[in-house]
């Protein structure tokens, strides 16, 4: 490896450590919750961008992003059994992965009450997990298809979902997904650079 190709790797790794844009990276998430999510883009430290969010079970939305930014949030809301955060997750056009435990999401268990938060509270949470090293490895979920997931994603089917491992329902969670930049992936030249693109089936 050069050099110039070891910099070019150290400081990608060093900027999404510290928070900082990385190389960009395609995304293609199809979502669902019981009850309701929001979906945001941001850095390690926080969200920058809110994506959009569905207050319905039934629903599967696909969501297709540039993303420089370095990490996925969810804010998942349930009132009640069963509950869950369904769907798959593709970078830079590779295999629809469905979210399971062990997929890479971790999350955060909110204390108190489930309410839908604020982006603004999402933030406090966000530093609130990373301060006291509380993200934890998901675990299953107890929605099941037609019962707090919808009938398919698009053309793939329903295979399970994802909740926080310290909550049984009535809740809120906060899911994060670190992005891989695909191999020689250019850095930005400035900023954080996202655009996407929503659509319902």
């Amino acid at each position: 490896m050069s050099c110039r190709l070891a910099g070019c790797v150290a400081g990608a790794a060093l900027c999404l450590a510290s928070g900082g844009a990385v190389a960009q990276v395609s995304v293609a998430a199809w979502l669902s919750a019981d009850n309701r999510y929001d979906l945001y883009v941001g850095t390690g430290t926080g969200t920058t961008v809110m994506i959009g969010g569905v207050n319905d079970w039934s629903r599967a939305d696909l969501y297709n992003m540039q993303v420089s930014t370095g990490f996925i949030y969810v804010a998942a809301t349930d009132s009640g059994a069963p509950y869950g955060l369904g769907g798959y997750l593709s970078i830079d056009g590779g295999e629809f992965l469905a979210l399971l435990p062990g997929s890479g999401w971790e999350s955060y268990l909110v204390p108190g009450a489930a309410n839908q938060p604020s982006q603004a509270f999402v933030d406090s949470y966000i530093s609130d997990a990373n301060a006291g090293g509380l993200w934890a490895p998901v675990t299953a979920g107890t929605a099941v298809q037609g019962f707090g997931l919808p009938q398919a994603y698009g053309s793939l089917p329903v295979q399970g979902c994802i909740w926080d491992p310290r909550s049984q329902g009535n809740s809120t969670v906060i899911f994060r997904y670190a992005l891989v930049p695909a191999p020689g992936a250019a850095l930005p030249l400035g900023g954080c650079l996202l655009a996407f693109r929503r659509q319902r089936r």
